[in-house]
């Protein structure tokens, strides 16, 4: 289905003029918000320490984060005076010193079928001379076996 083409209107934009600084030192400074499209996205994103607790949902901390909360638990601030100096939440902090390293676990894998040692044995043999190089798979199991 072929949708008809609408004609583009270019809008015309006129600069907007700077904002001016308060007048007094108790005057609050507004910023313009008569251009909706400036005001639909913030400039600088949130920091994650003022979010409100309950809208974090991650558990994972950052390396560094997880060092940090280690460090001052090992100077005895309480879980909540940590969670309020780094702004995570208090079961971050916790899960962090139950964990006691700050390092990420290796993932659980596929156990590897040759070990480094038989591994460099069958590069060994291979390399050494020309012969090896050129026997096929079945005819070097037969010679490693």
């Amino acid at each position: 289905m072929e949708y008809p083409e609408l004609p583009i209107e270019e809008v015309p934009r006129t600069p907007s003029p700077p904002p001016e600084p308060p007048d007094s030192d108790t005057e609050s400074f507004t910023a313009d918000t008569t251009n909706s499209a400036a005001s639909a996205m913030p400039c600088e994103p949130f920091p994650m320490g003022n979010l409100d607790r309950k809208l974090q949902r991650w558990n994972w901390l950052e390396r560094d984060t997880a060092i940090q909360v280690l460090t001052l638990d090992s100077i005895d601030w309480s879980k909540q005076r940590i969670a309020d100096y780094l702004g995570i939440t208090r079961n971050q902090v916790r899960w962090a010193i139950a964990r006691g390293t700050p390092t990420p676990r290796k993932p659980p894998g596929r156990v590897p079928k040759l070990i480094r040692s038989e591994a460099d044995d069958i590069i060994t043999f291979i390399t050494t001379d020309e012969i090896n190089r050129r026997l096929s798979y079945e005819k070097l199991i037969n010679f490693l076996s």
